[in-house]
């Protein structure tokens, strides 16, 4: 107690300063990480709208931010904030190839015991080898493949029914020649030698003309009797000349018969058969509605086949039924029951009606075989929707027995092959499919997934383009060309995968592709998007999961990072926090199904370990990522840098050390194994570099401090405080300490400046020589126009003048600096064209620009950087390196401060912000 008495007033006033400091730290009052620094948020088990910080940072010789008034410079520099690391992202897996078609619903994929799941389109790491692909001039033969041309029925009413009118004589011999007269009971015949017969017709037992097909046309309308009688005659002739190509004529028949007998079902069916040709399928459908009560199965069956064409599947389904109800015997209604249930999502019930159809009529000799056939290529289809691989090469395999060039056999077989891992025989069978049905669209994009897996881009996207030509409508071909450009790298690749999305919005593996194409060009939020649509698409993907997961974690970092940024307002922090604890929890829940999926798939576990690391949970992240370690070690693989800097970043902010720097330590051998990684991929070279940085950055905080910082958040007043050396009362351009915002205290350099040409006005502080590191400060231009401002370091003085480093912004917004301009002579009364050089490097944010000027030394001499922020990518950008500059002469106090040079008659106003001057302590 004796010795409290013998302080005097200042050693009170320090005394008291510690005292009160000290018990601000314990109670939290000056708590919170830098803004520097990301707050790790607390686990799933906490609620994420108010989340306490885990750090308590020290405070700094900026007292007044706790005090809220000056007490005066300090001379000992303070401890920088531990260096911020960037929550670990999982790396995007890559692209999964599409399915092969048909192929099982994934549900039951997932479930299926295929020897290859999900294979995977790697590049440099082919899953087919060259030997088990098709000769490539199989290949080569299959897209130069010329499409057949497409040719109306050709008229031939000018045809002859045959070249030579036949004459059979009841003897039995033949003579062909020509008629000349048939009358008066005798027929007067010219053989082909000239030879003329006249031939009772009593002894003509048959004669088959050569009239032409007009001519045969009128005979036998002619011989149709009127009325309903002859409403059938007719119908047979329309149809016979509807394949001589007269249509009209067909048409005219048509209408005579229907105006005979109104109700004749048969001219029914043939008037459909003329609307579908013609593509009136809604005028189709009335006419199958109007003849509904006549009770046809034959009415039915072409409404499902209507249905079927125009995608109505669930109707297609009702027609055919209703068919099969009426006449249990109409072999194609039951053959095309069992493909609408496939088509409408019913595997089951497709599979049960095409084995009701061989079973019952599947040995009747009055079945046409191809319906035989193509109800076991029906069944082995349903078969493999449902997993059943070994069921769908049988009945494919029967299939082909009945009809050896059935294409849709072919193409089931090679997909059950290639499910079970069987390349070479399945790439046999597409071929077999297209070249027996070259408009096979699963066919062509089956062995096109052949390609993609075997590495070969280029014939992958070859064989998809023919697909696409022939099936112009079809997303799996458009979808197969973006893929394959994806993978090649070409620029054409994302209007490709737009334009499959323009087919068909909900097709899973163009959504798949899209989404990790925005993943590898770092856009985020598309990429979560897409994945978003893609497991809505189909609940059961587990590549939309994985990638999902990997987009929520990424996103939920940035949010993480924007929230930690304002984490001194609450009400813009907190749902922030929030958003982003919601975007983690989701990416575990998608990665703990991956996993249990799986469970020896590391990059599950290595995702799943970034996702507990962000989620403030290091011992399930610690687990989860050694497990990913291990796994790969199993298998002789190298461990992925992802798994070193994950472990690193749990130790350093979640390790069990008793002091910051016994945890960075921690943290620190894991990022040192990450630095050393051998895996090239272009992921991996990134995250490699990344431990690289953080190594560097933990040495550099080790041997760092900040001199002085400030960030303005006194009171307003007309000066910044005693440290400052303000000159601004000569030009009219004051500096204040204002508050242009709550919470946000600047600096403010505004006014008319009123006298000369130029006028310089610039407020700076002392600062020690020594150890000085760099010198930084974030500028938000507001009234600038034709004014000049930014950054000056002052390092000696001559005369009275210092001599200078200055670096800034000339009235065209270009970045400049000069490296030994004076102040005030060099810096007053001229602009920036003499004696400054300029910068071409772009400022990232005119708005707010932070700049940096850093000190190096090489080789005994010194050296300055300068340095843009980018904050979109969150990262330092060198402007321009190592400017030499002299020292011989250097002071042991420089001068750091700003500047603005205005125009006259010019009103200006630069708020400035953040000034910090770092120090590297030997």
């Amino acid at each position: 107690m004796n010795a409290l008495k013998t302080l005097n007033k200042e050693q009170w006033a320090a005394a008291v300063g510690i005292v009160v400091g000290a018990l601000m730290l314990l109670t939290g009052v000056a708590g919170g990480l830098s803004v520097q620094s990301e707050v790790p948020q607390a686990g799933a088990e906490i609620r994420y709208e108010k989340l306490p910080s885990r750090y308590v940072e020290l405070p700094d010789e900026k007292f007044e931010r706790y005090w809220k008034k000056n007490l005066g410079t300090t001379s000992v520099a303070s401890r920088l904030p531990i260096p911020y690391l960037r929550a670990p992202e999982p790396r995007e897996e890559d692209l999964a190839a599409p399915l092969f078609r048909p192929s099982p619903a994934t549900e039951a994929y997932n479930k299926a015991p295929a020897k290859v799941k999900y294979p995977v389109l790697t590049p440099g790491a082919p899953v087919i080898p060259d030997a088990q692909l098709p000769p490539p001039a199989d290949v080569q033969a299959l897209v130069k493949l010329a499409e057949p041309e497409i040719q109306s029925k050709p008229d031939r009413r000018g045809e002859q029914e045959r070249p030579f009118a036949i004459l059979t004589h009841v003897s039995g011999k033949k003579y062909e020649g020509k008629v000349i007269a048939d009358a008066q009971g005798i027929v007067r015949f010219k053989d082909k030698t000239g030879a003329s017969f006249n031939f009772p017709k009593a002894e003509v037992k048959e004669l088959l003309g050569d009239d032409t097909f007009e001519q045969l046309y009128r005979k036998e309308s002619k011989a149709i009797p009127a009325g309903p009688k002859g409403a059938e005659a007719r119908i047979k002739l329309a149809r016979k000349l509807l394949d001589w190509g007269m249509t009209r004529e067909a048409r005219e028949e048509l209408a005579l018969a229907m105006e005979a007998k109104p109700d004749f079902l048969d001219g029914t069916l043939f008037s459909v058969q003329l609307m579908i040709e013609a593509s009136d399928f809604e005028g189709a459908l009335a006419a199958l509605d109007a003849a509904e009560e006549s009770g046809s199965a034959d009415v039915y069956y072409e409404k499902g086949r209507i249905l079927r064409l125009l995608g109505l599947h669930e109707g297609a389904v009702n027609a055919f039924d209703r068919a099969v109800e009426i006449s249990p015997r109409h072999a194609a209604a039951r053959v095309a029951l069992a493909r609408a249930q496939l088509d409408a999502g019913r595997p089951g019930e497709a599979e049960a009606a095409a084995n009701n159809f061989i079973v019952k009529m599947g040995a009747l000799q009055d079945v046409a075989a191809r319906l035989k056939a193509e109800a076991h290529a029906l069944r082995g289809t349903a078969a493999l929707r449902a997993g059943q691989i070994e069921k769908a090469k049988a009945d494919a395999a029967e299939s082909l027995k009945i009809d050896a060039q059935g294409a849709e056999a072919a193409n089931l077989l090679g997909a059950a092959l290639a499910f079970d891992g069987q390349w070479q025989a399945a790439g046999a069978e597409f071929v077999k499919a297209i070249r027996a049905d070259q408009y096979l669209t699963d066919a062509w994009t089956n062995l096109a997934t052949l390609y993609l897996l075997a590495g070969k881009w280029a014939d992958a996207e070859a064989l998809c383009a023919a697909a696409a030509q022939r099936d112009p409508a079809s997303a799996q071909a458009a979808g197969g060309v973006g893929a394959a450009q994806l993978m090649a790298g070409k620029k054409d690749a994302a209007a490709s995968l737009d334009k499959a999305l323009s087919i068909d919005p909900r097709h899973l593996p163009t959504l798949l592709a899209q989404g990790q194409m925005h993943l590898a060009l770092g856009a985020d939020d598309a990429a979560l998007g897409r994945f978003r649509e893609a497991l809505v698409a189909d609940p059961h993907s587990l590549p939309a999961y994985a990638g999902a997961a990997a987009a929520y974690l990424r996103t939920a970092r940035v949010i993480a990072a924007r929230a930690d940024a304002v984490k001194m307002d609450e009400t813009r922090a907190a749902p922030l926090f929030k958003q982003a604890g919601e975007r983690r929890v989701n990416a575990e829940t998608l990665l703990r199904t991956l996993k249990d999926f799986d469970p020896n798939r590391p990059g599950a576990w290595t995702a799943l370990g970034c996702a507990y690391a962000g989620m403030s949970r290091p011992d399930d992240a610690r687990q989860a990522l050694r497990m990913a370690a291990s796994l790969l070690q199993q298998g002789s693989r190298p461990v992925d840098p992802l798994i070193y800097y994950a472990l690193g970043y749990v130790e350093y902010y979640f390790g069990e050390g008793e002091n910051e720097e016994a945890r960075m330590d921690a943290g620190l051998h894991e990022f040192k194994r990450g630095a050393e990684a051998t895996l090239k991929d272009p992921f991996s070279v990134r995250v490699t570099s990344e431990c690289d940085g953080v190594v560097a950055a933990i040495e550099e905080w080790k041997v760092t401090s900040v001199r002085f910082e400030d960030r303005f958040e006194g009171e307003p007043g007309k000066t910044l405080g005693p440290q400052w050396i303000e000159v601004d009362d000569k030009y009219g351009v004051a500096v204040t300490l204002e508050k242009p915002a709550a919470g946000a205290g600047r600096a403010k350099l505004a006014g008319r400046q009123s006298i000369a040409d130029f006028g310089v006005t610039t407020m700076s502080r002392e600062i020690p020589a020594a150890n000085f590191l760099s010198f930084e400060a974030t500028l938000f231009p507001e009234k600038v126009e034709k004014a000049e401002f930014g950054m000056s370091l002052y390092y000696n003085e001559t005369g009275g003048s210092r001599t200078g480093f200055h670096v800034g912004v000339d009235g065209q917004g270009r970045l400049r600096y000069n490296a030994a301009a004076q102040e005030p002579r060099d810096m007053d009364r001229k602009d920036m064209a003499l004696g400054w050089t300029e910068i071409k490097t772009p400022i990232p944010n005119p708005a707010e620009i932070r700049i940096r000027i850093t000190k190096t030394e090489k080789n005994r001499t010194s050296f300055l950087t300068i340095s843009l922020w980018d904050g979109a990518k969150g990262q330092w950008i060198p402007a321009h390196r190592e400017i030499p500059f002299n020292m011989t002469q250097a002071k042991n106090e420089w001068r750091a401060g700003l500047f603005i040079r205005a125009p006259k008659e010019q009103d200006v106003t630069l708020w400035a912000d953040n000034l910090r001057v770092y120090e590297r302590v030997r």
